[in-house]
């Protein structure tokens, strides 16, 4: 096995009266410049800021502003929207639900009430809003769901005392949908909600 031949490298030595071949001088002073550019953060062609490099990166920048300027925007919108609706929410909600929430913390909290509870201006502030919001809907669920059982219990009785007049004893009674449920098919919700997906398949295929 041959060993491998010894890398040989071009090496410039400068003595007096030899001639000089230009063309490695001129390499060998080209890579010195580039070395001596490079260690003060200009090299050039590899990094240096030229006038069209200036250009370009001013021109990245207004780019960059205009993207995080339409950015700030959206989210500006967007937080409106938000406070937009949940004020609308606000005006939803009985006054009731906020002053007994009041009176409740009044004996806690004290003169940090407006702090602790609302806007300086003693208004409910978002998070209360929310909270409001949110009981005020279960309030209504149960609202519906013993409404709904009364209704139930009318319609068997209603049906009941018709059987009975009849002359029909022991026959078991079907009971229909009652109001809360044919209300919750018209938003397509619960088992009565085939003509509320129906109308929706209807205008779907007539667009």
């Amino acid at each position: 096995m041959t060993s491998p031949k010894p890398r040989t490298f071009t090496s410039i030595k400068i003595e007096p009266g030899l001639p000089v071949n230009a063309e490695l001088l001129g390499r060998s002073l080209s890579i010195k410049k580039q070395l001596t550019h490079s260690l003060q953060g200009n090299v050039p062609g590899s990094g240096g800021v030229s006038k069209s490099g200036r250009r370009g990166s001013v021109y990245a920048k207004n780019e960059d502003d205009k993207g995080e300027e339409e950015e700030h925007h959206n989210e500006r919108k967007r937080r409106d929207d938000i406070n937009e609706r949940i004020q609308e929410l606000l005006t939803l909600i009985p006054p009731k639900y906020f002053s007994d929430n009041q009176k409740d913390l009044l004996n806690c909290l004290g003169d940090n009430l407006s702090k602790s509870t609302g806007t300086k201006d003693g208004k409910p502030n978002k998070g209360q809003i929310l909270t409001q919001a949110v009981e005020y809907i279960q309030a209504l669920q149960n609202t519906i769901d013993e409404n709904n059982r009364k209704e139930v219990g009318l319609l068997l009785k209603m049906k009941t005392y018709q059987e009975q007049k009849e002359g029909r004893t022991n026959v078991p009674i079907a009971v229909g949908p009652t109001s809360a449920e044919l209300a919750l098919g018209e938003i397509g919700v619960g088992p009565n909600s085939q003509e509320y997906f129906k109308s929706v398949l209807t205008c779907k295929s007539n667009e």
